[in-house]
């Protein structure tokens, strides 16, 4: 019969320790990763800026239905309440 290992301050203890450095690694990776999404996302968005900014006024009409000067509130119409 496998002999059972009895819990003691030290394992307890190095079983707090693992799981404090778990929670602080995953925490870490988790904001490195929504920082390169953020990066991501407003690069995303400044493309869609200048491509919009090279359509003619008409043509911005007759894609998007807005003048020039609603093209940042448009890219951005998620955000704006």
């Amino acid at each position: 019969m496998p002999q059972v290992l009895q819990s003691s301050p030290v394992v307890e203890f190095v079983n707090s320790a693992a799981h404090a450095v778990y929670k602080v690694a995953k925490a870490t990776v988790e904001a490195v990763l929504s920082f390169f999404e953020q990066v991501s996302l407003a690069q995303s968005r400044a493309d869609q800026v200048e491509q919009m900014n090279s359509l003619t006024d008409r043509e911005l009409a007759d894609l998007f239905q807005i003048n020039r000067d609603q093209i940042i509130p448009y890219v951005f119409r998620d955000k704006i309440l």
